[in-house]
């Protein structure tokens, strides 16, 4: 006999097991994630505003205190290199990828002499620019390998008071997300 306090411990690790199979189940069954929304509304390696309709349309549960930017990042033609300059108000940029949902972010702490900058590559691009660097120099910016040739990066920015919104929707979209040409290895 298993009696009341062994049927119970096997219903909780049951009922554990069904919980986390469904929370790593849920990127592959929802099929509208975060960069299935944005992906319709960003430019292939250039920033764009997500503007107030779009975001209550596309994310209805999004803070509207937000201004949100984002571009779809595009590898096949190089790393991609994402560039904000970083102001009074608080600032994430966030990496997504299909499938993965955010798969990286970085706060505005994290820049250096006022600008926020990461390089988003390829494992084999990644490799490239590793050994490109100077041994004697630091590295000024933040680097990230994605999995995936195409992805979507997101900045977002606080917006402290609604007479500050066009300033920080400003700011946002200033970012910038450019491809880059590594030099070929000799």
């Amino acid at each position: 006999m298993i009696g009341p306090l062994g049927l119970a411990l096997a219903a909780l690790i049951f009922a554990g097991i069904v919980h986390l199979t469904t929370v790593l189940a849920m990127p592959w069954l929802a099929p509208r994630d975060g960069y299935a929304r944005l992906n319709v509304l960003a430019g292939d390696n250039r920033m764009a505003l997500i503007g107030d309709e779009d975001v209550a349309r596309e994310l209805p549960f999004s803070d509207p205190a937000v201004a949100i930017a984002a571009c779809r990042y595009v590898l096949d033609k190089g790393p991609v290199r994402i560039r904000v300059a970083v102001g009074a108000t608080p600032l994430t940029l966030i990496l997504l990828r299909k499938g993965v949902g955010i798969y990286q972010s970085v706060t505005d702490k994290a820049a250096t002499q006022g600008v926020l900058e990461v390089v988003i590559a390829t494992r084999r691009q990644m490799d490239q620019i590793i050994d490109q660097d100077a041994d004697d120099e630091p590295v000024q910016e933040i680097r990230v390998v994605s999995g995936d040739d195409v992805g979507l990066a997101m900045i977002r920015g606080l917006v402290p008071l609604p007479s500050q919104r066009a300033d920080v929707e400003a700011l946002v979209l200033s970012a910038t997300c450019e491809s880059e040409r590594l030099d070929e290895p000799e």
